[in-house]
């Protein structure tokens, strides 16, 4: 359980350290709200996809990319659902 939160509290930080809201990441990722707002709180088991697609984005908007600039538009990263790799 302590993975969760530790999880929960690095996935809250790496969404505010972004300046997103918790809509706004779920729309980045491929989430609903309801499934962040349950990461941030430890209700639920991040997947190390979704930590790592919340980096990326994290990444890309506050302009830390290989780039060393910030792109106008948004990553949109689409996570694969349980469906589409059965």
């Amino acid at each position: 359980m302590s993975d969760t939160l530790t999880d929960a509290a690095l996935f809250r930080s790496l969404r505010l350290s972004a300046g997103l809201t918790q809509a706004q990441v779920g729309a980045e990722i491929g989430l609903h709200v309801t499934m962040i707002n349950r990461y941030e709180k430890g209700r639920a088991p991040i997947p190390k996809a979704v930590l790592i697609a919340l980096e990326c984005v994290a990444r890309h908007r506050t302009g830390s990319a290989d780039t060393g600039h910030e792109s106008e538009t948004p990553a949109n990263i689409i996570l694969p659902t349980s469906d589409s790799i059965l």
